[in-house]
C-alpha cells in the first residue's frame, strides 16, 4: 500500500488479510478494498494519555458514495496506536473523518482520508460473494444481503480463539468448512480458571476499573478474521454470566459496557454475531441490566446481529422482545438426559415461541455434545443424543 506521512500523525499500515489504509490529513487510497471485507485506518496520538482506554473516545465517520454516513468507534491498540475498522457494503469512493474527545491531540482528531472500494464478482467466499448475514424479511430465518439463504450450522469451539496455535486453528477451520459448517461459536475473553492464555496474556485487568489489554487481541484478531476467511460466520460471547462472580454481574455497568463496546469496535467490521454475555439467568432485575448494556453498546451503530446466549433450558424472549437490538432468539437444550430435561426441548416454550410476534429466527446454540457426560448421571452422550437434539431443533420451530 502506497502512503505518505502527513502532519504529526504517522501512518503504519501492515498486512494480514485485510486491505489496510494509511492515515493522515491528505487523501490516502488503498490499492484495493473490496465490498463486504474490512478496511482499517491506523492512527498515532501525538500526546501522552495516562489511561488511553478510559480517557479517550475516538469515532470515525465513514461517508459512502450514495451519501450514507456511518459512525463507528475506533479502539486503542496499545501505546500511542489507535485503529478504526469498517466493512463497506457498496462500491465507490468512501471518505472518513475522525472525531476525538480530546481535540488537542492532532494525531487522533479531525484526520481525514478516502479510499476506493470494488466489487469482487468472482469471490468464492460466500460472505464476500453474497454479503453480510441478516434476518430475512419474514423474520423466520437468515439471509445474506443479496437474499441468498443462510443456514446456521455452528460448532462450539469455545476456547479455540483463545488457546489454539495458528496451525491448529487453520486445521480446525479448514475441516469445519469442508464439512459444511457455517458458524463458529467462541468466547472473546479469558474466564474462570482460565485467567490468561497460553502466552500468559489476559484479555482484561481489574483494578479501580476494568481495562481491556490490547496485547492479547493482536493474536486473537487473526483467529477471528480467519473464521471469515474460511467462509464462516463468527459468533462471539463477550463475557460470561453463569455465576455471580463472573463479569456480567461482578463488573460495574460502566466497565462492562465499555469492554463490550471495545470488542465491537475491534471486531465489528468482521462478519460476526454478538452475544454480549453468555450462559446467564436474565430474569427479573437482571434483564434490565442486560437491556441497558445492549442499548449502550449496540445503538445507534447496530451493524451486526445480536442475541443473548442464555443458561440451559431457559428462554428469555419476553424480557427482550421489544428491544431494537434483539435480532434473533437463542437457547440451549444443554447437556442432560433426565426425562424432564429431555422433554423441555420438544414440549417446553420453544415450540410455542415462534407463533408470537414479532417473528424472529430461533437457534439452538448449544445442545448435547458428542462424548460429553450428562450433568445428572454422568452417562456419556453418543451420536444418538446429538442427532436427536439436532433434529428436534429443526422440527419444533421454523428452521433457521
Amino acid at each position: 500500500i502506497a502512503h505518505r506521512r502527513s502532519g504529526p500523525g504517522r501512518a503504519q499500515p501492515r498486512c494480514g488479510g485485510l486491505p489496510f489504509l494509511a492515515s493522515g490529513r491528505d487523501r490516502h487510497v488503498a490499492e484495493r478494498a473490496v465490498t463486504w471485507m474490512p478496511v482499517e485506518v491506523t492512527l498515532e496520538s501525538i500526546k501522552p494519555h495516562p489511561d488511553p482506554y478510559l480517557d479517550v473516545d475516538l469515532e470515525v465517520e465513514w461517508s459512502g458514495p450514495d451519501g450514507r454516513r456511518v459512525q463507528v468507534p475506533a479502539f486503542w491498540d496499545g501505546g500511542s496506536t489507535w485503529r478504526a475498522r469498517f466493512r463497506p457494503e457498496i462500491a465507490g469512493e468512501w471518505q472518513w473523518r475522525t472525531v476525538s474527545t480530546d481535540p488537542s491531540d492532532e494525531g487522533l482528531h479531525d484526520r481525514r482520508g478516502s479510499f476506493e472500494v470494488e466489487d469482487d464478482p468472482r469471490a468464492l467466499n460466500p460472505l464476500v460473494r453474497h454479503g453480510a448475514v441478516r434476518v430475512s424479511a419474514d423474520g423466520r430465518s437468515f439471509v445474506h444481503a443479496d437474499g441468498t439463504p443462510f443456514f446456521w450450522l455452528g460448532d462450539t469451539a469455545w476456547n479455540g480463539v483463545l488457546r489454539s496455535t495458528e496451525s491448529e486453528w487453520d486445521a480446525f477451520l479448514s475441516e469445519r468448512s469442508r464439512q459444511g459448517f457455517s458458524v463458529v461459536q467462541f468466547f472473546s475473553s479469558t474466564w474462570r480458571a482460565f485467567l490468561v492464555d497460553d502466552h500468559g496474556l489476559a484479555s482484561h485487568t481489574v483494578t479501580d476499573h476494568v481495562r481491556a489489554e490490547p496485547e492479547i487481541f493482536h493474536r486473537l484478531d487473526s483467529r477471528v478474521r480467519a473464521i471469515n476467511e474460511h467462509g464462516m460466520l463468527a459468533y462471539a460471547i463477550g463475557v460470561l454470566a453463569l455465576f455471580e462472580y463472573e463479569p456480567a454481574w461482578a463488573w460495574a455497568e460502566e466497565d462492562l459496557q465499555r469492554f463490550i463496546r471495545y470488542l465491537d469496535a475491534r471486531w465489528g467490521a468482521y462478519h460476526i454475531v454478538w452475544s454480549p454475555i453468555g450462559d446467564g439467568d436474565y430474569s427479573g432485575d437482571r434483564s434490565e441490566r442486560v437491556r441497558r448494556l445492549c442499548r449502550g453498546a449496540y445503538l445507534p451503530a447496530h451493524r451486526n446481529l445480536v442475541t443473548v446466549h442464555p443458561n440451559g433450558w431457559s428462554l428469555y424472549t419476553d424480557e427482550f422482545r421489544d428491544e431494537p437490538w434483539f435480532d434473533f432468539i437463542s437457547y440451549q437444550s444443554c447437556h442432560d438426559d433426565t426425562p424432564e430435561r429431555v422433554r423441555w426441548h420438544p414440549f417446553g416454550p420453544v415450540p410455542e415461541e415462534w407463533r408470537k410476534a414479532p417473528a424472529r429466527p430461533i437457534v439452538n446454540v448449544e445442545f448435547n455434545y458428542d462424548e460429553h457426560p450428562s450433568f445428572t448421571n454422568r452417562r456419556v452422550f453418543t451420536d444418538r443424543e446429538v442427532r436427536r437434539a439436532a433434529y428436534w431443533s429443526l422440527l419444533i420451530s421454523p428452521t433457521a
